[in-house]
């Protein structure tokens, strides 16, 4: 699969997922020393429910959204 150099980042990270939905994604590493490996499909279906949350708000079109994380 090709991907044309006009797409944008969601369709790249759409491609990925795809092809390599059960592998690591990313490693996240806790104060507590906790380790955990998300693959690509873990969040790609995390980000699908985070967006489905965020449209049973019913918020108007345009709506302003912060999100926060622990160690940002």
């Amino acid at each position: 699969m090709t991907i044309p150099d006009s797409t944008i980042l969601l369709d790249h990270f759409l491609k990925w997922e795809a092809e390599r939905r059960g592998d690591v994604y990313l490693t996240q590493l806790y104060p507590d020393g906790a380790v955990v490996d998300y693959t690509w499909g873990m969040v790609g279906d995390q980000a699908r429910r985070g967006a489905a949350y965020l449209a049973s708000l019913g918020l108007p079109a345009g709506s302003h959204i912060a999100l926060l994380g622990a160690r940002t």
